[in-house]
């Protein structure tokens, strides 16, 4: 009974988990879609800015669905026991994406974004997903703390074995006391900027660059702002496994 008891209530946690993160993961396409529709009801735009307005807009809806189902789907495991599904992808190319997606928040503050990248393209297994949730999470948090007419610089390194990628701003930058201590899931450190408290989105980070066996570091600039920067690892997976997207395990 003792063990019984013991497997619901970590089936529990791990749905509770599951639903927190899907309603995080709703929060930046709620306010794209918001941003969106406010800069397409001016009315004074060109048909090719509204397609592209639109289109954007039916991307963070497909991301909101995405984390509908997810919660619908109770029997899904959550990041805890996530494992990547892996396919051959242009990594640039998803995170160019990422970024396009968001254009409309960081426009909304007149914050000018920078991206500099040493290759024109990077195909490797990844998760696709994941990788779209990691830039979003960074993305909209550099965004939320960045003043208007702000910055926010994008890295990416493409070597032959890894994937180096910083995304910087010149923002408020994180609470010393919680770089000293590490990055928590629940942290309930508060500020003017942030009266809901700091860590959810990095903490999500954190645990999928764990899972996809790649590591991340949060720090401030030595001009101020913050930077994160992740390390993505080029994995060796059988080529027709990775093209049929199956699950695999990193070991």
């Amino acid at each position: 009974m003792a063990e019984q008891r013991f497997c619901n209530n970590v089936a529990c946690n791990r749905y509770m988990k599951l639903v927190e993160n899907s309603m995080h993961d709703m929060k930046t396409p709620i306010t794209a879609i918001g941003l969106e529709l406010q800069f397409l009801s001016l009315g004074d735009i060109c048909e090719t800015t509204m397609k592209t307005g639109i289109e954007r807009a039916n991307r963070q809806l497909a991301k909101m669905l995405d984390a509908i189902h997810s919660v619908n789907n109770y029997s899904k495991v959550d990041y805890t026991d996530y494992t990547p599904r892996l396919q051959n992808a242009d990594v640039i190319m998803q995170i160019k994406n990422t970024v396009d997606c968001l254009k409309v928040t960081t426009e909304s503050k007149k914050i000018a974004v920078s991206f500099m990248l040493n290759v024109p393209e990077k195909v490797m297994p990844i998760d696709v997903v994941m990788i779209d949730r990691i830039m979003t999470n960074l993305l909209s948090n550099a965004a939320k703390f960045t003043p208007e007419n702000g910055e926010i610089d994008i890295k990416v390194e493409a070597k032959e074995k890894e994937v180096v990628v910083s995304v910087s701003d010149n923002g408020i930058g994180f609470p010393k006391e919680m770089l000293a201590e590490g990055i928590k899931r629940y942290d309930t450190k508060v500020d003017e900027m942030n009266p809901n408290g700091w860590g959810m989105g990095i903490s999500i980070v954190k645990e999928m660059m764990e899972k996809l066996k790649g590591s991340v570091e949060f720090r401030n600039g030595l001009n101020g702002g913050a930077e994160v920067v992740f390390i993505l690892p080029v994995q060796e997976i059988d080529e027709d496994d990775c093209d049929k997207g199956i699950q695999i395990k990193l070991m």
